[in-house]
């Protein structure tokens, strides 16, 4: 069994999206097993051909939006997965939820929402920070040349700039690493179905001694369009405690 959430309720014919917003779908299966759900966003286009006696009228259904995820079901077989939608349409547009569920047993379904109304909206970016690993960047230590992964969801097919802030404690000295770090490499930018964007940091700073306490904070600006008012956006991570780690071997004090 499947179900589309918006706000905690329920999505039906009357329910009105927005650009950006979370949609929940919770999934019911056997306990303890692997599903992986798709969800397509589609909206129906309606093209002319021809004139007259030839004149024709054509309705296809294209897909605006597609997140894929895995998740595990609980002990009572449940599973609650989320999407954002990153589509932002040039007016209020009629759109429908495609989820397909497939389950690792072999078994699948398909759920189609009713058609709702998707409005326009500015998409405020969100973003994350990990290591490669997939560890947590707060409280981890920062080897000289090593990178950080950022994540970043916005509106699909946007331009994403990304600044990362060390702020060295004990003295009044920061440094700022941008992405992309050559000006002739073209600007990252989000996914044109997903909005999602992952990209790598490196962090070149040699401290001065072998480790420093520092604070790492990432900050991402996104350009959301709403009919022709474009608008610059920003989110960070806020400030996340580091050490970071020279390569050069910490030197040894001979006593005489």
């Amino acid at each position: 069994m499947t179900r589309i959430l918006v706000n905690g309720k329920a999505l039906t014919k009357g329910t009105q999206l927005l650009s950006g917003q979370m949609v929940a779908v919770r999934v019911h299966a056997a306990p303890r097993m692997s599903v992986q759900t798709l969800i397509d966003l589609t909206h129906m286009v309606t093209t002319t051909t021809g004139t007259g006696r030839h004149h024709k009228t054509v309705k296809r259904t294209v897909v605006v939006g597609h997140v894929a995820a895995t998740a595990t079901t609980n002990r009572t077989g449940d599973a609650t997965g989320y999407a954002r939608i990153a589509y932002v349409p040039a007016t209020t547009a009629t759109v429908a939820l495609k989820v397909g569920v497939h389950a690792a047993c072999g078994g699948s379904a398909t759920m189609v929402s009713p058609a709702t109304r998707l409005k326009p909206a500015y998409v405020t970016p969100m973003v994350s920070v990990s290591l490669p690993n997939g560890k947590a960047v707060s409280g981890a230590t920062i080897k000289t040349n090593s990178v950080i992964v950022v994540r970043v969801d916005a509106a699909e097919n946007t331009p994403i700039k990304i600044a990362v802030t060390l702020r060295i404690q004990g003295s009044k000295e920061s440094v700022t690493y941008t992405a992309p770090s050559n000006a002739r490499q073209a600007e990252p930018r989000t996914g044109k179905l997903d909005g999602y964007l992952m990209e790598q940091v490196r962090i070149p700073y040699e401290p001065r001694h072998y480790k420093v306490g520092a604070t790492l904070a990432v900050t991402v600006s996104a350009r959301s369009t709403v009919g022709k008012k474009p608008r610059t956006l920003t989110a960070t991570t806020g400030a996340l405690h580091v050490t970071l780690q020279s390569e050069r071997p910490p030197q040894r004090v001979r006593h005489r």
